[in-house]
């Protein structure tokens, strides 16, 4: 009479014990790897609006009498950049207000289009466009991470809790 080999009930209650505690480790680190791809992401919206809106006023120009078919303001946001699609409203003006989502459903950033501002130059005040950042839903993890690392990439000032972003006038850095 040959014995059937077997596991013994103590082997099994260690392997489950030993997958349980792999689990326990490896759950959090998960939740926190796609919170910071939601971060990544909405910093890279961030700056693809701020630059693709650079490149359009740049090549367009505001002034709506002499091309008022793409003249900055004349056009919605969806013609300016791709980044709209991850903005909470889609089809409004170059020149509305714009609310950034942060992948979660709510805005982490509200990018308010001016182009009242001026600096003075050699004592002559000349008009710029800039747009500013402001932040939205502070207090929300993946919003205030996101303020961080704009603030560390340079597309927003933590500090002072707001940024203008120069898109027109003589102060574009191309």
């Amino acid at each position: 009479m040959k014995l059937k080999k077997a596991f013994t009930m103590i082997e099994l209650i260690f392997v489950i014990v030993i997958i349980g505690i792999l689990a326990a480790v490896a759950i959090p680190k998960l939740a926190a790897t796609r919170t910071d791809a939601k971060v990544v992401k909405t910093v890279a919206n961030l700056k693809q609006l701020l630059e693709d809106s650079k490149s359009y006023y740049t090549a367009n120009g505001a002034d709506i009498v002499a091309n008022p078919t793409t003249a900055w303001g004349a056009v919605p946001w969806s013609k300016v950049t791709n980044a709209i699609s991850f903005a909470v409203s889609k089809d409004i003006a170059s020149n509305d207000v714009i609310k950034l989502d942060g992948e979660i459903g709510t805005p982490c950033f509200t990018i308010t289009p001016d182009t009242t501002k001026t600096e003075t130059r050699n004592n002559v005040e000349i008009p710029i466009t800039v747009l500013t950042v402001t932040p939205e839903n502070v207090g929300n993890q993946v919003c205030d991470n996101a303020q961080v690392e704009a603030d560390a990439k340079g597309f927003f000032d933590l500090d002072a809790g707001t940024m203008d972003y120069i898109i027109g006038g003589s102060s574009v850095n191309l």
